[in-house]
């Protein structure tokens, strides 16, 4: 996938061998910030990485990921629900500015651009399996 304007790849990048896809992930949280003004969305997937941290222990079968959008616009936000599972997404530079688009499985959608997308955290997790 093309993830252009990232001001921190590596945080994601190391890990996966590359930028994760997104897809399946289950978007937790979502922010709106006037500061900047930013955009950021807190997920979880269960996509473990190639290169898990040392640190990290071996029994973890989440990942969560926050990202930021920093310099956001244009948003069209609909549909939020309680199980929000990322079925499509996009990210398209058009004139200088990011144009992301995040379709999930029960219909929410959430679209808009920014100047730069910034990882802020990738940590593991255990929130157990059946």
């Amino acid at each position: 996938m093309n993830f252009p304007n990232v001001m921190n790849p590596q945080a994601l990048t190391t890990i996966y061998g590359g930028m994760p896809n997104f897809l399946g992930s289950d978007i937790t949280e979502v922010n709106f910030r006037r500061d900047e003004p930013r955009l950021s969305i807190k997920l979880v997937t269960r996509e473990k990485p190639e290169n898990s941290p040392v640190k990290w222990p071996r029994n973890y079968d989440a990942v969560y990921i926050e990202l930021s959008f920093i310099g956001s616009k244009c948003i069209d936000f609909s549909e939020w629900g309680y199980e929000n599972v990322i079925c499509e997404i996009s990210f398209d530079v058009v004139d200088e500015a990011v144009a992301i688009k995040i379709r999930c499985v029960d219909n929410s959608r959430l679209k808009f651009t920014c100047d730069l997308v910034r990882v802020e955290s990738v940590r593991h997790g255990l929130t157990g399996t059946p």
